[in-house]
C-alpha cells in the first residue's frame, strides 16, 4: 500500500514538474514572440519616419521628424541598427532623382542620433552581453576618444568582452593593445589560433609592427601561429625569419615558415621550397608545393611534378592542382599523365577536369 502511494506521489510530482516546464517554455515563447512583434512594428514605423525625414518639405519639419526618430530609438541599439539599415538603403538605392542633398540629410540624421554616445553609454552599463558589441561598433565609427576604455576592457576576465574589445583595438590600429591581448591568450591553444588570424585580418595599421611586438615576448607556439597569420600578407621584412624557420625542429614552425616563403614568391628561395617539398612532414611538403606553384620556374615545375608521386594523397592532390594553375602545357606533364604511377596520373587528370568544369560554369 505504501509503495502504491509512493508511486502515485512520484507521478504527481513528475506531472507538476512537466507542467511547470511547459508553462515556462510557453512564457518564454510568448516573450520571444512579443519581442519579435515589437521590432517588426518598430521597423515599419522607422521605414516611414526615415522616408518622411528625407522628403520633408522644410528644414524645421526635418528636424522635428529627426527628433521624433531619436526619441523612438532611445537607448536601444537594436533600434539604431534598424534605422542605420534604412539609412544605408536610402543612401545606396533610394531617391536619387528626388533630391540632390540626400547624403547631407543622411549625415545629419546620423549626427542627431549620435551613435558614438549610444555605444559609449553601453560601455558603462555593466551588461557583459552588450559591452563587447559596443566596443566593435565604436571602432566602426573610429571613436578614438574611447580607445583607453576599450583597451581596459580587453583585459577583462570575461572572454567575450576581452575578445571583442581586442577586435575593436585591431580595427582602430592600436598595436600595443592588440599585442598585449595576444600574449595574454598564448597558452590557450584551442582559443588563440582563430583569433590571431582575425586580429591580423582586421588590423588597420602596420601588421609588421604588430607582429614585431608579439615576436619580442611570445613563446615558440605563438610565434608559429603569428607567422601563419601574417603569411598571406607577404611581409618581406620577415623573410630571414621565415628562412630560418624552414629548418626548425618544430613542425608547426616549419609549416608556417614554408607557407610564408611561398607567399613571398621570391625566386631566391626556390631551393628552400624544393628542399621543403621533400620534408618528412606531409603538411610541410604540401605547403612547399603550393609555394613552388607561384614561382613557376622550370625547376619549380619539375619539383611539383615529382610531388605528384608523393606517398600522401593530399600532397599529390596539391601538386596536381598546382600544375594546372601553373598553366603548363600538356606536353610538359605527359610523362605524369601516361606514366606508371596511376595515383599521380589520376590526381592530375582530376585537377584538369575540375579546372575545365569551373571555366565552363
Amino acid at each position: 500500500m505504501h509503495y502504491e502511494l509512493f508511486a502515485v506521489l512520484c507521478i504527481i510530482v513528475c506531472l507538476l514538474i512537466l507542467g511547470a516546464e511547459y508553462l515556462w517554455l510557453s512564457l518564454l515563447a510568448k516573450e520571444q514572440e512579443d519581442h519579435k512583434n515589437k521590432y517588426t512594428a518598430a521597423a515599419k514605423k522607422i521605414e516611414s519616419m526615415v522616408e518622411g525625414i528625407l522628403y520633408s518639405p522644410t528644414e524645421q519639419s526635418r528636424k522635428n521628424e529627426t527628433e521624433a526618430l531619436k526619441k523612438l530609438m532611445g537607448d536601444d541599439p537594436h533600434l539604431f541598427e534598424i534605422i542605420s539599415a534604412q539609412l544605408c538603403f536610402w543612401e545606396e538605392y533610394g531617391g536619387d532623382d528626388a533630391f540632390e542633398n540626400k547624403a547631407e540629410v543622411i549625415d545629419s540624421v546620423y549626427e542627431a542620433l549620435d551613435p558614438v554616445k549610444l555605444f559609449s553609454d553601453i560601455l558603462k552599463s555593466g551588461n557583459k552581453y552588450k559591452i563587447g558589441y559596443a566596443c566593435r561598433r565604436l571602432a566602426d565609427y573610429d571613436a578614438y576618444d574611447y580607445l583607453g576604455d576599450i583597451y581596459d576592457l580587453s583585459k577583462s576576465r570575461n572572454r567575450n568582452v576581452a575578445y571583442n574589445a581586442a577586435m575593436a583595438l585591431s580595427r582602430l590600429g592600436y598595436a600595443e593593445g592588440v599585442a598585449e591581448y595576444v600574449l595574454r591568450i598564448e597558452n590557450d591553444k584551442r582559443y588563440s589560433f582563430r583569433i590571431i588570424n582575425e586580429l591580423f585580418a582586421g588590423f588597420s595599421a602596420d601588421r609588421a609592427e604588430l607582429a614585431d611586438l608579439i615576436f619580442e615576448k611570445c613563446d615558440s607556439y605563438m610565434k608559429a601561429v603569428v607567422v601563419k597569420a601574417i603569411a598571406p600578407y607577404g611581409i618581406k621584412r620577415f623573410r630571414q625569419l621565415f628562412i630560418d624557420g624552414t629548418v626548425s625542429k618544430n613542425t608547426d614552425m616549419r609549416i608556417a615558415c614554408v607557407k610564408a616563403l611561398g607567399e613571398l614568391a621570391d625566386p631566391r628561395d626556390e631551393h628552400l621550397l624544393l628542399t621543403a617539398a621533400k620534408d618528412k612532414d606531409w603538411v610541410v611538403r604540401s605547403s612547399a608545393v603550393k609555394g613552388l606553384q607561384k614561382l613557376a620556374t622550370p625547376a619549380a615545375v619539375q619539383g611539383v611534378k615529382d610531388a605528384t608521386k608523393d606517398k600522401e594523397w593530399w600532397v599529390r592532390q596539391a601538386a596536381a592542382y598546382s600544375l594546372v594553375d601553373m598553366n603548363v602545357n600538356i606536353s610538359e606533364i605527359e610523362d605524369v599523365l601516361s606514366g606508371y604511377d596511376k595515383y599521380a596520373s589520376d590526381a592530375v587528370k582530376y585537377a584538369l577536369y575540375r579546372a575545365v568544369d569551373l571555366k565552363e560554369s
